[in-house]
């Protein structure tokens, strides 16, 4: 077959007459260019630095203004290298997200805060905690792009449902309705955070931290919610990771 095709590209396939024999250095110097052609490249970057660059892209320009060509300029890549890997710049931005969804379960596991109310009160502290107020624009975007893609959608539910058991497992043993009453602090969390986004009053982490202390006093009457308490534990976590 190899040699048909060499045939072929010399233009005398299918002619009878005698033809010169190859010189055999010549012959494997090009069969060793085509094989060189053929067998894919090492890659300098992993799939995963590219995810990084393109996090770091996303974080200054948003979900929807982001281009093949800023990632590319990022990480060094050519745009034609990004294609060849990612197919476009829609299959780079699941990919990054498809990425996210699957660490979201250890992430939610490594913030401080166990099972009773206060440690609970902790784990919702530092999971708001995160919440930049500069940054609104981008999260509300964010759902804008997932609401349209299907597949950016089933992730968006998945990464629902995953903060919404973390909760749950987070509740006193004396609460009975758990997924509903996980799915109540939940709502009052992204409720929040549209809220601010409208009003911009204050802090969006402290404003979202505030609503959530507000309703956590009508679930546990009689408690305490200090308002310091679980941030500081994840900004000390956050420094040594």
């Amino acid at each position: 077959m190899l040699a048909a095709a060499w045939a072929e590209s010399a233009g005398i396939a299918g002619r009878a007459r005698a033809i010169e024999p190859v010189p055999r250095q010549i012959l494997f110097m090009n069969v060793a260019s085509v094989i060189n052609r053929l067998m894919p490249r090492p890659k300098l970057l992993s799939d995963d630095d590219v995810l990084d660059a393109t996090r770091r892209v996303i974080l200054r320009r948003g979900p929807v203004q982001f281009t093949l060509a800023d990632v590319a300029a990022e990480s060094g890549l050519a745009r034609s290298t990004l294609i060849q890997r990612f197919e476009n710049r829609d299959g780079l931005y699941r990919r990054g997200m498809e990425r996210g969804t699957r660490r979201l379960q250890s992430d939610l596991a490594a913030l401080p805060g166990g099972s009773g109310t206060q440690e609970l009160w902790r784990f919702l502290q530092a999971l708001v905690s995160v919440l930049k107020s500069e940054r609104i624009n981008e999260y509300l975007l964010t759902v804008v792009e997932e609401m349209a893609d299907p597949h950016l959608a089933r992730l968006a539910r998945r990464r629902v449902r995953l903060v919404r058991a973390a909760i749950a497992a987070r509740l006193p043993e004396e609460v009975t309705d758990r997924e509903e009453v996980a799915r109540h602090l939940q709502a009052v969390m992204q409720g929040a955070s549209m809220q601010w986004a409208v009003e911009r009053d204050g802090e969006l982490s402290r404003f979202v931290a505030a609503r959530l202390r507000a309703a956590m006093k009508l679930l546990f009457p009689g408690e305490t919610f200090d308002h310091r308490q679980g941030a500081a534990g994840a900004r000390r976590r956050g420094a040594t990771r």
